[in-house]
């Protein structure tokens, strides 16, 4: 009659869905046939799928002198990748756009979304191009509507850790109050992207630690400008779009697919190293071993700034020490090698004979000079990039997009080489959507779960398809469940789910 038949559609419906799970053939004939013949009741069992993560990325660039209409150009592109209004937006300028101009029309164009960002140096990478020689206007985008995106933005005074830890600990309440009424959003953020002022990233990062705890990685760059001139700007989208000179966007990010990052430096560690025996202040290095630190660091190089102290007072060193960066062991990767954070001398003092760094340096640790090539530079970058994707399990079909940071000296330093490092960098990513920002300094996480700034150095950030928190789907009804949602164990309990 009608109800055999309505249960023979039903056990149809969930034999084949287990067909498509994998459920051989025969088993689904002998599934109808006790159906049809046996007579026996059969309790139904349900199938649960698991689903990926409901996300997309995109990005956009012009080289439009006109702000408003290289934003209008770059958005209309992010958006042409995402077909969805995102959730999130990373914007990038050089120095010499009119910024205010620019996010004025980013507001007008996507009122309400939060975004954070700065000014870039000389361009960005995007696709397999280098983006450098004039203005330049990009936008990256996620679309992720399970996810929750909370920007900041505060000035630094003399106490960069004090003001960063209050910053973020408003924001992590704030962010704390809607996450708690969202059944998608769970636990602390997965990452922190920031882009600060150059000087006090060190003391920055500490006081996001004290906030969030040591754990929460926090992934970004210093903004920069085309000429060290200081016309760097960082922005968000707080109160219509703020801008400063002298602070710090961030946003605390809770992406709802899983994302993976790391910081790396392009350069070797040498055998010469030394004990930093004297400072001043945070980031001038007075003496090693006990000698003029410019004496050593000479020494290191096999003469390299003899002439140039010859001829200079105080001179700038920016272009010379990319050859010969200093570094710090920071500690030991899985393989039990150590891992290393580049930094970049700026300037020789040359009645002191002290060394101006752009990282901070205390007293009794020891310092290395590294060294790297044009290639080590340009190979590395699509390294890291291969490196991330590799160790986090994601296939290369499982990533949807990436966020880099490529330090400004490194690019200075590669030279015409530049666009062969973004080659293989969107070659490493599986062609998906992917803005890398130049930077005066780099901020991301090591292998031993820390974030850290560095000179010198590349940081990518990788966004999967996999989920953080997972959902599955009954297949029969349609109805969702997340694995923080108590039904989610009765699912797994009874052997219901299908997983990717």
């Amino acid at each position: 009659g009608g109800g055999g038949a309505e249960v023979v559609l039903r056990t149809v419906s969930i034999a084949m869905a287990g067909f498509g799970f994998g459920m051989k053939f025969a088993a689904f004939v002998n599934l109808v046939k006790m159906t049809l013949f046996s007579g026996v009741k059969m309790s139904m069992k349900e199938v649960w799928e698991e689903l990926p993560a409901d996300v997309k990325c995109g990005v956009g660039h012009s080289d439009d002198a006109d702000t408003a209409a290289a934003m209008r150009v770059a958005f209309k592109q992010c958006m042409g990748q995402l077909a969805d209004t995102p959730s999130f937006m990373v914007v990038a300028m050089t120095a010499d756009h009119d910024h205010r101009a620019g996010l004025d029309v980013l507001a007008e164009l996507a009122p309400g979304v939060p975004y954070s960002g700065s000014t870039t140096c000389r361009g960005a990478l995007i696709g397999d191009k280098a983006m450098h020689g004039g203005q330049l206007v990009a936008v990256w985008g996620i679309y992720d509507p399970e996810g929750f995106y909370s920007p900041g933005i505060f000035e630094y005074t003399d106490r960069p850790a004090d003001d960063a830890f209050r910053a973020c600990k408003k924001a992590y309440i704030e962010f704390k109050a809607i996450r708690d009424t969202k059944k998608s959003v769970h636990g602390v953020p997965s990452f922190v992207w920031v882009n600060g002022a150059p000087d006090p990233e060190d003391r920055t990062l500490a006081g996001f630690a004290r906030a969030l705890g040591e754990g929460t990685p926090v992934v970004g760059g210093s903004s920069a400008d085309n000429d060290i001139s200081g016309k760097w700007k960082q922005w968000c989208s707080l109160n219509g779009g703020t801008i400063t000179s002298s602070g710090c966007s961030f946003t605390l990010c809770f992406c709802s697919a899983l994302v993976q990052g790391q910081l790396f430096t392009g350069y070797n560690a040498t055998g010469k190293k030394g004990l930093v025996t004297q400072m001043e202040g945070t980031r001038k290095i007075c003496t090693i071993d006990n000698r003029p630190a410019i004496e050593v660091y000479n020494e290191w190089t096999g003469g390299h700034y003899t002439e140039l102290m010859k001829t200079s007072d105080n001179p700038n060193i920016l272009a010379e020490s990319s050859l010969y960066p200093l570094g710090q062991v920071c500690g030991q990767d899985e393989d039990g090698e150590p891992f290393y954070r580049s930094i970049h001398p700026s300037q020789i003092w040359t009645t002191t004979g002290a060394v101006q760094v752009f990282s901070d340096v205390k007293e009794g640790e020891t310092i290395v000079m590294m060294s790297g090539t044009k290639e080590n530079v340009v190979n590395r970058i699509a390294g890291v990039a291969s490196h991330i994707v590799r160790t986090s399990g994601f296939s290369l079909q499982e990533v949807r997009g990436s966020l880099v940071i490529f330090c400004a000296g490194a690019m200075m330093f590669a030279g015409d080489s530049i666009g062969i490092a973004a080659q293989k960098l969107n070659t490493a990513l599986g062609g998906t959507p992917y803005m890398g920002m130049h930077t005066f300094g780099e901020q991301g996480m090591f292998p031993d779960g820390l974030s850290r700034h560095g000179n010198l150095m590349f940081s990518a950030l990788v966004v999967s398809s996999r989920r953080r928190i997972m959902k599955v789907l009954n297949v029969d009804t349609g109805r969702s469940v997340l694995a923080t949602e108590p039904e989610f164990e009765r699912i797994l309990a009874q052997g219901c789910l299908h997983t990717l």
